[in-house]
């Protein structure tokens, strides 16, 4: 793993634990008062948007490096396989 793959592992894990903390603050400070039930709503789906944070920016760093690498192809096909 790169030393930029492992930063954008930390920072994201990082990222995604203060967001499942302080989900109903963030939220709050965005949107201000809303309903219950949409508060509700907007929590369940930033949690997990959350836990997908490190998944994403694993891919992401990878894809970047070998799109540096000048292997579009690789990411080509990763991107053909995670799809199906």
């Amino acid at each position: 793993m790169s030393v930029m793959e492992m930063f954008s592992t930390w920072f994201s894990i990082i990222l995604a634990v203060l967001v499942l903390i302080f989900n109903r603050g963030l939220l709050r400070l965005l949107f201000g008062s809303v309903e219950n039930s949409v508060m509700g709503a907007c929590i369940t789906y930033l949690r997990i948007s959350a836990y997908s944070f490190p998944a994403l920016a694993i891919y992401n760093a990878g894809a970047s490096l070998y799109r540096s690498m000048g292997k579009t192809d690789v990411t080509m096909y990763i991107s053909i396989i995670s799809r199906n």
